[in-house]
């Protein structure tokens, strides 16, 4: 090839990507949630093209039309069963707290209602035993969500618990996260549709761009029976969530159940993400509430990326203010918002008992890293900072005061504002006694991270710790 010819390709080339470039970088200021990751986006990609622009695609993009179009498509058959929902639990609805008001909670919360009963789930054994007994006894339907289903021995457990309840004519719906279960083989979903179980691949979008999309997962985990039982927690469905991953060894974790007027919430997320996907509502059973004894107050909490207002991070921020005695948190991926940040400080300026539980070795080294360096903040105001040290720890569990907080979303720019998540809050003091008791177990179990043996840590640990946090955007 002629040099002018190599020349004029090379120049040709080069305005391309520098225009590719710049619609990028209009792209991320137009749809920036945060103007520190908008500002890093738009200096790198007109600085760095050819290296950010590919950056950009997988991880870029946070505004998720693909769940909006979804909605307004279906508008009219998605609000009539929402409508239809919200006038049968109108009779149930109450404020969760003292000074909470209706018009803020329905800003964040699908209605919080009374009349359930709530019961914790400690680790997979108990998790698992209660749900497939719920599947078990199912007549109408069952829906099923996780982030990471596995075709390992619980995965087959639960494929065998699904198929089940198809052959005795219940509607069985199976959704799972295209990149979480990206390992589960076409075998696995071939059988459960030869069984007559629907099931389907969550994708952030049919759009090609969103295809190679990192961003947007599904990480709900969630299980509701005959419309009246609900399941909500940190389990994902593999054989390490039971404790047999060589690597980890014991799991631990936590989910809880739900019974009675909340459960119809859980099931509207599903079904709004089903809907997303398949642009069809399932044929779930949606009996007439019925209060139980209990009377336990949930609110159930279903955020993600297409919300008009960032309300996962608004409910934490908001449930962290509330605290006035006690913030005990469990998370394993700390990486938070500096909203977060500055909450928690506050809480423990304001004489609150605040004590951070976090794995002493995670699943992911750069998160473990970025975590460290959010942990210089909170020492000097003599927050407790326990590590997990026997296994791994993968709990999502808050406790301010008596409310309690256990679903699927951690203290990371990914639940709070990229991934699908939910989480169920209650204030019953029953079940804010048995998490008390739990925490409190976990915390006697862990090890106390010293302050001054932390701020010595080697140079090379430290300066590690706080480039690993330059990424939190993306962790």
């Amino acid at each position: 090839m002629p040099p002018e010819n190599f020349a004029a390709i090379f120049a040709a080339s080069y305005l391309l990507v520098e225009l590719v470039a710049l619609l990028l970088a209009m792209d991320a200021v137009m749809k920036g949630r945060t103007p520190q990751g908008t500002v890093a986006w738009v200096a790198g990609l007109l600085a760095f093209a050819p290296i950010t622009i590919p950056m950009y695609i997988v991880f870029g993009s946070r505004r998720f039309a693909g769940y909006v179009k979804a909605r307004r498509r279906g508008v009219s058959a998605l609000n009539r069963l929402a409508n239809r929902y919200a006038e049968q639990l109108t009779p149930y609805r109450v404020a969760l707290g003292p000074k909470a008001t209706e018009q803020g909670q329905d800003a964040l919360f699908l209605p919080v209602v009374r009349g359930n009963t709530v019961n914790l789930l400690m680790n997979g054994e108990a998790t698992f035993d209660t749900i497939f007994a719920a599947i078990a006894h199912a007549t109408r339907s069952v829906a099923v969500q996780f982030y990471i289903v596995r075709d390992d021995g619980l995965g087959g457990r639960l494929k065998a618990a699904m198929i089940d309840a198809a052959r005795r004519g219940v509607h069985v719906y199976f959704l799972y996260d295209g990149l979480g279960s990206a390992s589960l083989g076409r075998r696995y979903v071939q059988d459960l549709r030869d069984a007559g179980v629907h099931a389907q691949e969550f994708r952030p979008s049919r759009a090609p761009r969103l295809r190679v999309q990192l961003n947007f997962r599904n990480h709900r985990k969630i299980v509701i029976v005959d419309g009246q039982t609900a399941f909500v927690g940190g389990h994902n469905v593999g054989d390490e969530y039971l404790g047999k991953n060589p690597t980890f060894g014991p799991w631990r974790d936590t989910h809880m159940s739900i019974e009675g007027p909340a459960a119809r919430s859980v099931q509207l997320s599903f079904v709004e993400d089903w809907y997303c996907c398949t642009r069809k509502l399932p044929d779930l059973c949606w009996p007439d509430p019925v209060s139980t004894p209990d009377d336990a107050r949930v609110g159930i909490l279903a955020t993600g990326p297409a919300d008009e207002v960032e309300g996962c991070l608004l409910a934490f921020v908001h449930l962290i203010h509330a605290a006035r005695t006690r913030l005990w948190i469990a998370t394993p991926y700390f990486v938070p918002d500096p909203a977060i940040v500055a909450a928690i400080q506050a809480a423990a300026l304001r004489g609150v008992d605040v004590a951070l539980l976090i794995p002493a070795r995670g699943d992911n080294r750069l998160v473990d890293l970025a975590a460290r360096a959010y942990l210089e903040d909170l020492f000097p105001l003599g927050i407790r900072i326990h590590e997990h040290i026997n296994g791994f720890m993968h709990q999502k569990v808050m406790l301010s005061d008596d409310t309690a907080v256990v679903g699927t979303a951690n203290l990371d720019n990914r639940s709070m504002r990229i991934n699908f998540e939910i989480s169920a809050v209650t204030d019953h003091p029953p079940f804010a006694r048995a998490v008390e008791a739990m925490l409190a177990g976990d915390f006697a179990g862990s090890r106390r991270i010293n302050a001054d043996r932390f701020a010595k840590r080697a140079f090379h640990v430290r300066l590690a710790s706080r480039l690993a946090s330059l990424a939190s955007p993306v962790l």
